[in-house]
């Protein structure tokens, strides 16, 4: 069978004013409200569509390379996926299912932790255990796999590190394998939550750790997932997930070294979140994003959340870009002046100014310390009283150069500033 690279433009179709996709739409709607009457459970709020987070199909593209490209209003950039809702229904299901089991196992032992020694005599058969449940997820999903090559682009790096055979493993451990990569890159293509979380983190990755301590280093990117996650049912899954790595890992070996050879083979540069990803991970309100952490670190999280949700990301992106690299390169040059002209107190002088610092800071603040001028300006003056002369004259020539430094990059920030808004009205 011939592949299908053409793109399907879904809205000239629409252009064409056929009725029959008008029906289409409206027929779907009665389905859906007929389901919802036949329901004894009423409409939960995850069932209800949010007309914000809703948004129409313009165009669907197959590149020769792989994946697929999903065009919609409001985005400039291609969503790298078809989320097709039968499918994304199983997938919901399995979730749903497993994160159940894990969350009553979870807080059973939370209550019950001597319960884990009586999981002890289980240990020899969790393998069969675990095999069992996969084989029953696998054929849940074996009809609704799609092509290898339409996979998205991290998803098709997943596929081929669990694809790879392992040195000496058993017949049982390569179906294991196997089975779990079919089941993994289905979740995670068409489940963008874990799929854009995992992006996020496993470019975390360390390999010379994982080297010397497989189990160490796992339970180090499960910790980042923890402290990233908003909302404690999934801080749960992912502690139990980590008891899983502390407790069984440890006991089969065989089932460790697939999970530490699948991680050495990773390309995490294949996986990593790409700037037509971020668009769409920044209006999750369950998790915080690497990214945007480091923007909260240079004081632009506001910034990069306006680029993000505009329609011209990657405009403000190149304009982020650059304002970055202005920061970065004030902070060195101011580093450098600071490195150059330092001034050290004498012995004898460190610490009656430390005491008298400590009474100025009793006096003030820490509120006052950080907006009052006049804090500032006795601060230096008090410095400079335990300063020589020499020291002093040293001290004012910093400040002339760290002034003149700060009227260079203010200059420079000023000019990319321009030229952003001049291209926003253009």
């Amino acid at each position: 069978m011939q592949e299908i690279v053409q793109p399907i433009d879904i809205e000239a179709f629409q252009d064409r004013g056929y009725q029959a996709y008008k029906d289409f739409v409206e027929y779907s709607k009665l389905i859906q409200q007929i389901v919802y009457e036949m329901k004894e459970v009423p409409i939960l709020p995850s069932e209800i569509p949010n007309r914000g987070d809703t948004h129409g199909l313009i165009k669907v593209e197959f590149p020769k390379e792989g994946g697929i490209l999903t065009y919609m209003q409001n985005y400039v950039n291609p969503y790298r996926g078809f989320p097709y809702f039968a499918i994304v229904e199983k997938i919901d299901l399995i979730k749903k299912i497993s994160r159940q089991l894990q969350s009553g196992f979870f807080h059973a032992l939370k209550t019950k932790f001597y319960l884990l020694f009586l999981l002890i005599p289980v240990i020899p058969f969790a393998r069969s255990i675990i095999w069992a449940f996969t084989y029953a997820g696998y054929r849940f999903l074996d009809r609704s796999k799609i092509k290898t090559v339409r996979y998205s682009k991290a998803v098709r790096e997943i596929y081929r590190v669990f694809s790879k055979e392992q040195a000496g493993e058993s017949e049982q451990i390569k179906d294991l394998r196997l089975m779990m990569r079919d089941i993994e890159c289905s979740i995670l293509e068409f489940d963008n939550a874990y799929r854009f979380r995992l992006q996020d983190v496993l470019p975390e990755l360390n390999k010379e750790a994982l080297k010397r301590n497989s189990i160490r280093e796992m339970h180090r990117l499960l910790d980042i997932l923890i402290v990233r996650e908003k909302e404690e049912q999934y801080k749960d899954t992912w502690r139990l997930v980590k008891m899983f790595v502390s407790y069984y890992l440890r006991w089969d070996r065989p089932f460790l070294r697939l999970a530490t050879g699948l991680f050495a083979e990773l390309n995490t540069d294949e996986v990593k979140l790409t700037a037509e990803d971020k668009p769409y991970c920044i209006g999750r309100k369950d998790y915080t994003f690497g990214f945007a952490q480091e923007a909260t670190e240079h004081g632009t999280r506001t910034q990069l959340e306006d680029y993000l949700l505009t329609q011209k990301q990657k405009g403000r992106e190149e304009y982020l870009d650059k304002r970055f690299k202005i920061l970065d390169e004030s902070t060195a040059e101011h580093e450098k002046v600071m490195k150059e002209t330092e001034v050290k107190l004498s012995e004898e002088n460190q610490k009656p100014y430390a005491e008298a610092q400590n009474k100025l800071n009793a006096v003030y603040g820490e509120q006052g310390k950080q907006l009052n001028e006049e804090y500032n300006k006795k601060s230096s003056e008090l410095l400079l009283s335990y300063l020589t002369q020499e020291e002093q004259e040293r001290m004012k020539q910093q400040r002339a150069k760290l002034i003149e430094l700060d009227g260079i990059y203010d200059t420079k920030l000023k000019e990319v500033d321009n030229n952003y808004q001049l291209a926003e009205k253009n």
